[in-house]
């Protein structure tokens, strides 16, 4: 018995060691045996970094990495038109430096126009934004013109990811990763400056239903917890992040975890998704009560016309030929006659249930239509290629020697390319940055009017049209009596109320200085200054000069007399209502 036990510990300690994998052909070094550890040297590192590097699979790592960095050209080219965030970001601008100023504390309320806006928003992004901008010691307005842009194109690698795991095809998944990285409506609304919370909201929101599909397919409880995790982070970006994961998720269970087991994890993701959350939503229902998140949810309504874009199929944005919008088309057509459903219904129900952000959330699923479009109905057309390009050991066999491939796949990049570069020429197109003109008016304002001045921005079109009606509260640090950006967190109804007083004051542009008084008699609305922009917005001639016939009429109005008038904008003060006698601000810029 005695002599037998150092070979039953030698035996057991080898068969310890074989389990591990620390294996003495990996050059490892043993402890003595009694203790029956192992510390790996340099060459079992070696080994197994070879081990990993042979995992790797190099042209799908190429192909994804190509899609990344064309994604990255087509909205750089936006972004470095302008010195300034593309269109909106001005509230989020003012609420970064708010977060400054308290030393990252929550403040209860946000200083931004007014300082009535309780700071009820997602603050996930304002956080990350702040803490870049004292990191790196820039602005927050360099912050919003570039953050927004990198969060968007890593968001291109998840699409990826996603469609890789509901198509089950690596060469389909590239496709996919190339449509998302050009469809302009993946991205014309998440760079801009107000797309900071946006952006980050879609990066969460693609992760978490990658987690949940894996979830639903493996079954492995792991991926409860990150499903959890990103779908709270998602809802602590933005709302409509958090309701895009939220109606998409049952689309998944319904497709792939109708098991028992489907439902009680999805439960279970639901509550932990929750608890990540509860910082934002606890604390914003013990400040201010249950009012601002009832309010900013009941925000935008249901449009009687939300079926239009699934009808036209025309939300992509595309400006010229919607090269991808039919190749989207025709992969709704094949999955419809395949009987595979979730993507055709996941693009329905986008519009259906958010009609207002679908142009931006549909862009996911249909970036695998398009993928779909192209592998099972054009390329097969050109050769036989279907079942190749399916096969994830042959699609690069398919690539290198059909001629037919290697064309139509270039054709369709040129063309996605050449639409993605081309779409901030529509005059809607909101890839526009405030000028530096307009710019110099504000900090004039700023500078030289009392700091209780009232002021009415009228520029002949929508608040969500161009972005002075946005900006002018960030940077004058005056009031405008009709900006709605934040008025949802106020209370129900508040901000479509200020949107149609807005809107109804837009008609005095083309009218005369007796419209600005009927308007505030109808509205009680009262004002010191009236600011009418001028010049154009990035050279953009459709949007230059606006309200000639009314900046005339108060030109010879004697209510009203011209404080400013200079390539931005003609400021108006209203002699009937004249302006307090409290001192003027430092003029210091907020640019700083």
């Amino acid at each position: 018995m005695g002599g037998s036990a150092p070979a039953d510990r030698r035996a057991f300690v080898g068969a310890l060691k074989r389990r591990s994998g620390f294996a003495d052909a990996h050059g490892g070094m043993d402890l003595p045996a009694a203790q029956g550890i192992r510390i790996p040297t340099a060459t079992w590192v070696a080994a197994r970094t070879r081990s990993w590097a042979r995992s790797i699979d190099v042209p799908t790592t190429v192909a994804v990495s190509t899609a990344v960095v064309l994604g990255l050209f087509v909205r750089l080219v936006h972004v470095l038109r302008a010195d300034f965030p593309l269109n909106d970001g001005g509230l989020f601008y003012v609420m970064m430096r708010d977060l400054q100023r308290a030393h990252f504390a929550l403040p209860a309320y946000t200083s931004y126009n007014g300082g009535q806006i309780p700071f009820a928003y997602p603050p996930l992004p304002f956080y990350v934004g702040a803490a870049l901008s004292d990191l790196l010691h820039v602005s927050p307005i360099q912050v919003l013109r570039f953050l927004p842009l990198a969060l968007n194109v890593l968001t291109i690698p998840a699409v990826c990811l996603l469609a890789r795991a509901i198509l089950r095809s690596k060469f389909m998944a590239i496709v996919a990763a190339f449509a998302f990285a050009l469809l302009p409506g993946s991205f014309d609304r998440t760079i801009v400056g107000g797309g900071l919370t946006r952006a980050l909201g879609l990066l969460f929101a693609v992760l978490a239903l990658y987690a949940l599909h894996q979830m639903y397919v493996t079954r492995r409880r792991r991926f409860v917890v990150t499903s959890s995790l990103l779908a709270g982070l998602a809802t602590l970006c933005h709302p409509e992040a958090a309701l895009f994961v939220a109606y998409s998720a049952p689309l998944l269970l319904i497709a792939y975890g109708r098991a028992r087991r489907g439902l009680a994890d999805s439960a279970l993701a639901a509550a932990g998704a929750v608890l990540v959350s509860a910082p934002w939503w606890a604390a914003s229902l013990l400040r201010y009560g249950p009012g601002p998140l009832l309010a900013a949810g009941g925000t935008g309504g249901q449009s009687p016309y939300f079926w239009l874009p699934l009808l036209t199929f025309g939300f992509t944005g595309e400006p010229f030929a919607q090269i991808l919008a039919v190749l989207g088309l025709l992969g709704v057509l094949s999955s419809v006659a395949g009987r595979k459903l979730l993507l055709p219904a996941w693009v329905a129900v986008i519009f259906l249930v958010d009609p207002r952000a679908g142009s931006t959330f549909a862009m996911v699923p249909l970036a695998m239509l398009v993928a779909i479009g192209l592998t099972d109905v054009v390329l097969p057309r050109f050769s036989q290629l279907a079942a190749w390009l399916r096969d994830d050991t042959r699609w690069t066999e398919a690539w290198a020697r059909e001629r037919g491939v290697r064309l139509v796949l270039t054709a369709v990049a040129a063309m996605g390319m050449f639409g993605a570069i081309g779409a901030s020429l529509p005059f809607t197109s909101p890839l526009h940055a405030l000028s530096p003109q307009a710019r110099d008016a504000m900090q004039w304002v700023r500078a030289q009017t009392p700091a209780d001045a009232r002021f009415l921005i009228v520029n002949a079109s929508g608040w969500n049209d161009e972005p002075t009606i946005e900006w002018f509260p960030a940077l004058a640090d005056r009031v405008s009596m009709t900006t709605a950006m934040g008025r949802e967190w106020t209370g129900t109804g508040a901000y479509q109320r200020k949107a149609d007083q807005n809107q109804a004051l837009q008609e005095c542009a083309d009218a005369t200085a007796r419209c600005l008084a009927e308007w505030s008699a109808r509205t009680g609305i009262r004002f010191t200054y009236a600011y009418l922009p001028k010049g154009p917005i990035m050279g953009v001639v459709s949007r230059t000069d606006c309200c000639g016939a009314l900046r005339e009429s108060l030109r010879s109005s004697p209510d009203y007399s011209v404080v400013y008038d200079g390539p931005g904008a003609t400021i108006f003060r209203r002699r009937a209502d004249p302006p307090s006698t409290s001192a003027a601000p430092n003029g210091s810029s907020p640019l700083r």
